[in-house]
């Protein structure tokens, strides 16, 4: 990620357990600008680690949004 000038801002774990929550944790990250994003999601190192994701990652959401406040 970081060759794409992105970083892992914030790392959420939730802390109970139910059925709103059917996914452990949240990661926050952040790119320089869109373009950089999506060179990072067609890296062909992250494409071949994808197989391995799926074992390990119930489900990946990407929301995309812009810092409004430090």
């Amino acid at each position: 990620m970081s060759r794409y000038g992105g970083r892992i801002e914030r790392v959420i774990k939730w802390t109970e357990d139910g059925p709103q929550h059917t996914f452990g944790e949240v990661h926050i990250v952040s790119f320089g600008d869109e373009a950089s994003f999506e060179s990072y999601a067609r890296d062909p190192e992250l494409t071949a680690l994808k197989r391995l994701g799926e074992t390990a990652i119930v489900s990946t959401e990407i929301a995309r949004g812009l810092n409004v406040a430090n």
